[in-house]
């Protein structure tokens, strides 16, 4: 049952095992910056360009449509606005015992 013993009870699971479960159950999830994609790593005239959410266009893993018309209409990102839900893809415990979320 992808590495959960299904008899543990919740309060004995660990960490990374609470975190497994949910997202298998679609539960925990992400979210991303969805005003560039991964779709226009070709496109030149976005090289060296910063997003409204701090990183360079060119470092967005969104893999959807890019939503750039709606840069038009913001000056500053807003989460709810301009970000897409995906799915949790790396978790887990650094080797200085640190949480990834």
């Amino acid at each position: 049952m992808n590495g959960i013993d299904s008899q543990k009870k919740v309060e004995d699971l660990s960490w990374m095992e609470l975190v497994r479960q949910e997202v298998n159950k679609k539960k925990l999830v992400g979210s991303t910056c969805h005003l560039y994609s991964t779709k226009q790593v070709d496109d030149k005239s976005i090289t060296s360009k910063r997003c409204l959410c701090g990183r360079l266009a060119r470092k967005h893993s969104f893999a959807g449509e890019p939503q750039t018309d709606l840069l038009r209409t913001s000056d500053e990102w807003q989460k709810f606005e301009h970000a897409s839900e995906v799915p949790v893809t790396v978790f887990g415990i650094l080797q200085n015992k640190i949480k990834v979320y």
